[in-house]
């Protein structure tokens, strides 16, 4: 009941104006926020489609991690999987596990990307410094990495064993390298 009168006090001013609109007041109650639009680089063309679809249910945070599934009952334990050292929650997971930051350093490397870019938290390519060409790779890459990343915390959970970084890393690499040229074949037959 307090919230709702909290949340009353906050709205009053706006009701009373002669111009009131839903929109003016959603904006006023999110704060200053640059707005990001992180479909695009969900459903960027270079990405392979079973990368998206992971990755489209990591921003909306629909995997069932171990967290939810404690919650339901389902596991004893909340622990990653990958690392045993945190609760597996989607920022663990995808941001903070030593599993997955080890893979994207692997990566950067190969990309020859030396900006601090996070798997997922900074999917903001204005940022990272680079040109057009090669930031689809490099979302083609994040994308591929978040889909090895879940690939590899299922294969901990259901067989028992976690594959090394490097091989993961070798993994996207072939997958990328595919991808990109598979596309190049696809825009010269078009041509």
């Amino acid at each position: 009941m307090r919230k709702i009168c909290q949340t009353k006090d906050i709205l009053l001013p706006y009701i009373q104006q002669s111009e009131y609109s839903i929109k003016h007041v959603y904006e006023t109650c999110q704060g200053d926020m640059t707005r990001f639009r992180w479909d695009n680089i969900v459903w960027h063309r270079l990405s392979i489609p079973q990368t998206r679809f992971i990755l489209w249910m990591v921003m909306n945070d629909v995997l069932k991690i171990k967290v939810k599934l404690r919650k339901i009952g389902s596991v004893s334990d909340d622990l990653c999987t990958l690392c045993g050292l945190r609760a597996e929650t989607v920022d663990h997971l995808f941001f903070q596990c030593v599993f997955s930051k080890s893979c994207l350093e692997l990566l950067k490397a190969w990309l020859n990307i030396r900006c601090n870019i996070g798997i997922l938290s900074k999917l903001d390519s204005r940022k990272w410094g680079v040109n057009k060409a090669t930031k689809g790779a490099v979302i083609a890459t994040l994308a591929c990495l978040a889909y090895q990343v879940w690939k590899s915390r299922n294969e901990a959970v259901w067989m028992g064993y976690v594959r090394p970084a490097h091989t993961v890393v070798d993994h996207i690499k072939f997958d990328v390298r595919t991808r990109l040229k598979a596309l190049d074949a696809a825009v010269m037959l078009a041509d």
